[in-house]
């Protein structure tokens, strides 16, 4: 009997430290897993618990669902940690798990000064001299978007290198919300693409769903696991060299462009499925 328990305490923590979904041979064949990268501030909690609700209650979806959620800053590790212990799973049709991505601070450290040091008071000049809109500027130097996105690209390389039933992965950020039928349907539109785009209610507005800047976002966009794993293709990867504020501010679109300019198989799915905030 104490070996018995041992050997299932052992199999618990295994599941608990990794983010590895598959089972053993032994069992039968487990259903696909769909990962959402889910970017996070405290500010966020409240919509990240919502988030989480509505992924589990996803309407036609049999498979697992697992939330890897990222946190912008080191420092809101701990306040997400600490109110996710709120977070109660109900029975559901999919199998629900999260976990948070903990990065140690040097990691942090090293890519947070990166917008400073490309968002020079010179380099604004020019921008405003050669048209760029002021409010736009504002935003791309405010929002810390090299940091986001090196972080983000670490989950998206643990999700493809040790997720083995991941199938799909979906990238957004914390306060986006989803269609109960977004994952039936994306899923069923997926399988004759390598990744798709959907469209969306943006400011009380809707955006049909286009590869160009403007008309997508990055939780609109569903990739295929494999191909992403296959095509070496991340977030900061897609940057031109060298990169410029505006370019990682656009990290998402450059990432799909590239893809499309690659070869890869785009479908444009034209159904209101993704709200961004």
């Amino acid at each position: 009997m104490l070996v018995i328990v041992f050997g299932i305490f052992l199999y618990l923590i295994q599941n608990v430290t990794s983010f590895n979904t598959e089972r053993t041979s032994s069992d039968s064949p487990s259903p696909p897993t769909t990962a959402f990268i889910i970017r996070s501030h405290r500010t966020y909690n409240v919509a990240l618990m919502s988030l989480f609700y509505g992924l589990q209650f996803q309407k036609k979806y049999y498979g697992n669902v697992l939330c890897i959620v990222v946190p912008t800053e080191y420092d809101e590790i701990d306040p997400i940690k600490k109110y996710l212990k709120k977070f109660a799973k109900f029975e559901s049709a999919s199998r629900f798990e999260y976990k948070i991505l903990d990065v140690p601070k040097a990691t942090y450290d090293a890519h947070a000064t990166t917008l400073q040091k490309i968002c020079t008071p010179e380099w604004k000049s020019l921008q405003l001299r050669n048209g760029f809109n002021p409010n736009d500027l504002e935003r791309v130097c405010t929002v810390n978007s090299p940091l986001h996105y090196q972080i983000t690209d670490i989950a998206l390389r643990k999700v493809l290198r040790e997720c083995n039933d991941c199938k799909y992965v979906v990238v957004t950020n914390a306060d986006n919300s989803y269609s109960p039928k977004f994952l039936a349907e994306a899923i069923e539109f997926i399988q004759n693409y390598d990744f798709i785009v959907t469209d969306m209610i943006h400011a009380d507005a809707y955006y049909k769903a286009e590869v160009k800047k403007g008309h997508m976002d990055l939780g609109g966009v569903m990739f295929k696991t494999d191909y992403l794993a296959k095509s070496n293709m991340t977030f900061i990867s897609a940057l031109p060299s060298p990169a410029e504020a505006h370019h990682y501010h656009d990290a998402d679109f450059l990432l799909v462009d590239k893809l499309v300019t690659m070869g890869g198989r785009v479908g444009i799915l034209n159904k209101v499925l993704f709200n961004h905030n």
